[in-house]
């Protein structure tokens, strides 16, 4: 347990675990780090910059890659450093960055970042509208990699973590085409088909009934709300965010 002093005496909302490194965001905005980090290794939290840091914007939200840190700010905009390995850090290059540095917004369409997350080599974020982007590694196997085990079929499995469907390597933020998302927009109450809707704002229908899991994913049999009637069903995803 970390006494509070070693927080500037400010209260924790959110702290991520990355592989080798953790953050807290404070409920005054700062953002704290310690573990494998820059020049040397953080055994106790050091602040992230000074309060001019960040845009002068209190960070809201952060997440954790493997060896790099996204922040979002009050502001709605996004922060990225690190190991910036395979593009995930959204700068339109693989460089390390040892300092906090803007996402372009551009790749956003200028609109405000409400969630993040990060993954070992790419990261996602979404906009206040709904839009879904990712960059990064988008395969566990390099294109120009030709080492392969012909007796291990399951490693040799490409999976596409990107959700693009070309297994490319994105260094920018790029949007989820919303076909890919059989155009729906992520995040609660934006016109999301029930079935959709109610996977948002109440879980899957294996956590709520006894659907089987390893069924089709529109099989809500089981499902305690798939009973209701529809105009039920209607009134709680309308009033999923009044």
């Amino acid at each position: 347990l970390l006494a509070g002093e070693a927080l500037g005496g400010s209260a924790a909302v959110l702290v991520a675990v990355g592989g080798l490194h953790t953050v807290a965001v404070m409920i005054d905005g700062a953002l704290w780090a310690w573990g494998q980090g820059d020049a040397e290794d953080r055994l106790v939290p050091a602040r992230v910059g000074a309060e001019e840091e960040f845009g002068g914007s209190p960070v809201l939200m952060a997440a954790c890659g493997d060896l790099h840190t996204l922040a979002v700010t009050k502001a709605g905009t996004l922060w990225a450093w690190g190991l910036g390995e395979h593009g995930a850090l959204g700068h339109n290059d693989d460089n390390t960055r040892l300092v906090p540095t803007q996402v372009e917004a551009q790749h956003f369409g200028h609109t405000k970042i409400v969630s993040i997350a990060a993954g070992r080599a790419h990261s996602a974020a979404v906009t206040e509208h709904g839009g879904l982007y990712t960059w990064g590694q988008g395969s566990c196997v390099d294109a120009d990699d030709e080492e392969v085990d012909e007796d291990n079929e399951e490693e040799n499995e490409v999976p596409l973590g990107l959700g693009h469907g070309d297994g490319e390597t994105k260094l920018v933020p790029t949007r989820v085409a919303p076909a890919l998302l059989q155009d729906t927009r992520v995040g609660r109450c934006h016109g999301l088909p029930p079935l959709h809707a109610l996977a948002f704002a109440m879980g899957t229908h294996v956590r709520l009934g006894n659907g089987d899991e390893t069924g089709p994913a529109a099989d809500a049999t089981g499902c305690a709300y798939s009973e209701m009637p529809g105009e039920i069903v209607m009134k709680l995803v309308k009033g999923c965010g009044s």
